[in-house]
């Protein structure tokens, strides 16, 4: 097991000065910065939180952060420091100055590559005559978490590229239990691109949320132009908007956005083409208007293209993917961010969740195509992908009738 001890790290406390206000100290209120991010240049590059006094700031006080290994609630750290104790069984360090800067943060430096995917938790407070005051946010990050975060928003530094490759040569990512296509996948930290035991799988998926999300029927034997047709209602061909009650919007909405915005974000990165742009509006919680939308044909064919692996090609530009899906290089859009996953240590041991359900089916085992597994079996993470599939059967019903109160002994005669 690793050992971790957060008193072995190094902090160093920024500042940065803003003018003061003449108003009572009683007044001032302190938050968090409900991120995080990687400190990238000078000596001291690492993890760093940030914190900022409200405009009416006046005077000067003792300001700074309590810091802690772990994910902890913000009630677990205050009752910890007042009582004086660890949290959750992890040391808890003040860093602190005493000053007249409005904005200030803390960058925990020189951590071991052992404890990049290891979360840290910040809070900060400031002493108002003679009390401690805390934020009414503690904010939680690994410095793994966030310099892949800083890699995919196309940021560039020596501490981002070595947490990078140390992650990709020593750890993977795993779903949290089950996605919500009831799959447990295994796939690289670093460059991770979509990984599903079969297409299939993705596309029933994506037919059913059309049907929940517009009232149709479709089936997974629909035709493209049952499938452009359904999602194309509501567009209007003349002014290229896209609105709430479209039947493409209702798709990608709510919870639903959420599900599929990696694809949406898949399609924004792969190219500049209409159906790019088209993903890149539904992506907009505005719905904001782009040029060229059209009838969104770009977009609905590039979506058959890749669910079915085919080539068909509408009026306008639309993505052809073969069978042998082609993914850019690199670190893009936020994939990962589409499922509850976490990171494993590549030769770790974890567990396969427990048995999903499914209304109107019954399970039956997981399997990964080649090898069959039961709910909470044992396996070992390696350096490669891997995608197992819970496998269910239709639940069969016995009805019986009691026909004319049992007078009636036949089945009644359709006409």
């Amino acid at each position: 097991m690793k050992k971790f001890m957060l008193f072995c790290f190094s902090l160093v406390v920024c500042f940065i000065m803003f003018c003061g206000f003449n108003t009572k100290a009683s007044d001032v209120t302190l938050s968090m910065v409900n991120a995080a991010s990687v400190r990238t240049d000078g000596t001291y590059q690492g993890l760093k939180f940030q914190a900022t006094f409200s405009s009416n700031y006046v005077g000067t006080k003792e300001y700074g952060f309590y810091i802690a290994l772990g994910n902890n609630s913000r009630s677990d750290m205050v009752n910890a420091i007042k009582a004086g104790t660890n949290v959750n069984g992890h040391k808890i360090v003040k860093s602190y100055k005493t000053g007249e800067e409005r904005t200030f943060a803390v960058t925990i430096y020189d951590i071991p590559s052992t404890n990049y995917v290891d979360d840290i938790t910040a809070i900060a407070y400031f002493n108002d005559a003679g009390k401690e005051v805390y934020t009414d946010i503690c904010v939680t990050r690994s410095i793994a978490n966030v310099a892949m975060s800083a890699l995919n928003s196309g940021e560039s530094a020596a501490i981002l590229n070595d947490v990078s490759s140390y992650l990709a040569a020593n750890y993977m990512v795993i779903t949290d239990g089950l996605n919500q296509f009831n799959e447990f996948t295994v796939t690289p930290f670093v460059n991770t691109k979509p990984s599903f035991s079969d297409l299939s799988t993705l596309y029933e998926e994506f037919i059913n949320d059309i049907n929940d999300a517009c009232g149709t029927s479709l089936t997974t034997s629909c035709t493209i132009s049952d499938f452009y047709n359904t999602l194309k209602e509501g567009v209007g061909d003349s002014d290229y908007t896209i609105d709430a009650d479209d039947n493409i919007a209702k798709v990608f909405s709510g919870a639903r956005l959420v599900k599929w915005k990696w694809l949406l974000d898949y399609f924004k990165n792969v190219d500049t083409n209409n159906y790019a742009k088209q993903a890149d509006a539904l992506m907009r919680a505005d719905r904001t208007s782009a040029t060229q939308l059209y009838s969104m044909e770009s977009l609905i064919y590039s979506l058959w293209n890749f669910l079915k692996t085919d080539v068909l090609q509408g009026t306008y530009a639309s993505k052809k993917f073969s069978s042998e899906l082609v993914y850019p290089a690199g670190n893009w859009g936020s994939y990962s961010s589409y499922t509850n996953s976490t990171c494993a240590e590549i030769g770790s041991k974890v567990n396969l969740p427990s048995a999903p359900s499914k209304n109107g089916y019954s399970f039956v085992k997981y399997t990964d195509g080649v090898n069959d597994y039961n709910p909470n079996d044992e396996i070992t993470i390696s350096s490669s992908s891997l995608s197992i599939k819970s496998v269910f059967n239709l639940v069969d019903y016995t009805i019986t009738y009691n026909l004319n109160e049992g007078t009636q002994v036949d089945n009644p005669v359709n006409s």
